[in-house]
């Protein structure tokens, strides 16, 4: 898969990723079987932007969930404090009283990336956490999701619980939170993106669809088609959020490889 968008100089290349600054944000990432990520044509870069592509940190809440604005946190709008290291990249960001540490490695083919959150604070506070990544696949239409049969989730989209299928065949706009978060496969019939999460509860299952997509100027015309956000969460109990006290800390990740 190849990533063919022109990046800005804000953006830092360093062991086989990037990494904008702006955000925390990832933006590409290559192995030995090409890039895993996509990333808009038409994405927005620098403070105050949110990258349509790669894999947005959401913090410290998920969409609407915990009712307050903006929609997924303030983290992936933010300035963050980015370091290489041999194999990686560390960033970090503090706003208020919340810490976040954003660690990538690429390692023997494999890419981890893990987000711990803490609270410096003296008082409670109540928060989500997630990755957002948009995995690059030929066709959605065509591609296969594996590994949350059985489960329970919320459509979004109707506000419905359902059960999902052992095999996840995307038609149309989707928007499901899985109420468990699993090892999955996502299978578009030229490679297989294994996602092994860390430290989720939740698995967030996301594509606009041709409809939604044409309304969104981020987005370019018929992209919608070239990518399936996968994404662990740490959501907390019916989706409710999880309690930090002073001193808590919570860690929320993923480990990537790719089979063919």
């Amino acid at each position: 898969m190849s990533n063919d968008n022109v990046e800005t100089p804000s953006v830092l290349a360093h062991a086989g990723m990037r990494i904008s600054p702006a955000g925390g944000h990832i933006t590409s990432a290559t192995t030995g079987h090409g890039e895993l990520f996509y990333l808009s044509g038409k994405s927005r870069f620098g403070v105050g932007e949110s990258i349509r592509g790669g894999v947005p940190v959401i913090a410290p809440w998920f969409g609407g969930l915990l009712a307050k604005s903006p929609s997924h946190g303030w983290a992936r709008r933010e300035l963050w404090n980015v370091e290489q290291k041999p194999q990686g990249f560390v960033a970090k960001l503090r706003h208020d009283d919340v810490c976040l540490e954003l660690k990538a490695r690429i390692e023997d083919e494999e890419l981890t990336i893990t987000l711990e959150a803490i609270n410096r604070g003296s008082c409670p506070t109540t928060a989500q956490f997630a990755l957002h990544p948009y995995f690059a696949v030929g066709d959605i239409e065509s591609t296969v999701l594996r590994g949350l049969g059985g489960t329970r989730a919320l459509d979004q989209l109707s506000g419905q619980e359902c059960s999902l299928p052992k095999e996840l065949r995307i038609q149309g706009q989707v928007d499901l939170i899985a109420h468990e978060s699993r090892r999955v496969v996502i299978d578009d019939g030229v490679r297989r993106i294994v996602v092994s999460p860390i430290g989720a509860d939740a698995t967030v299952v996301w594509n606009p669809g041709e409809e939604k997509a044409s309304t969104m100027d981020d987005v370019g015309a018929g992209e919608w088609r070239k990518f399936l956000c996968v994404e662990p969460a740490l959501l907390g109990e019916n989706l409710k959020g999880v309690r930090l006290r002073s001193g808590d800390a919570v860690t929320v990740g993923m480990r990537i490889h790719v089979e063919e």
